[in-house]
């Protein structure tokens, strides 16, 4: 099972792009065997009311690799797996595109969880955000908006969840 995250330079993955990955791979415990989290150079200008919210900027992407230089790995740690996200469908839309823009193979996933949709079922809140989500489930929210700790506190989430 993988947990995984995008930040984005916008919302339509038909022309923003992908600006930071996290996937972490679980095993059957749930305890955390492998990660892999990287910036990634879009190509493009980070527009700055985004870069206000995840805190990413053009300086730091700058140096970055670029989505080719790291594909075949986030394929390797996505293909037929059992993929949990908060919201991955919005995530699932950037990988694809992303690797339609290369000529890649887009990974076939086994299964994918969505821990909104999960918190839907048990929790009565006003908004199913990451933040609040985990905030109701008394874990720790100190840094959204960036891959690697949106992939924790959604695999805390999950855990709790389950």
């Amino acid at each position: 099972m993988v947990f995984f995250d995008c930040e984005t330079t916008g919302l339509k993955a038909i022309h923003d792009r992908i600006v930071e990955v996290c996937i972490v791979v679980v095993n059957d415990a749930l305890e955390v065997v492998d990660k892999f989290v990287t910036l990634i150079n879009p190509g493009v200008s980070m527009p700055a009311d985004v870069s206000k919210i995840n805190g990413i900027t053009d300086s730091m992407l700058a140096a970055a690799p670029s989505f080719t230089a790291v594909a075949d790995k986030i394929y390797q740690l996505l293909n037929s797996q059992v993929v949990v996200g908060q919201y991955p469908i919005f995530d699932i839309e950037f990988l694809a595109e992303e690797f339609k823009r290369i000529g890649y193979p887009v990974p076939a996933y086994k299964t994918v969880l969505d821990t909104r949709q999960m918190a839907k079922r048990v929790l009565r809140l006003e908004k199913y955000s990451l933040v609040n989500i985990a905030r109701e489930l008394g874990i720790s929210d100190e840094q959204d908006h960036r891959a690697e700790s949106d992939v924790l506190m959604t695999l805390a989430v999950y855990k709790r969840l389950r």
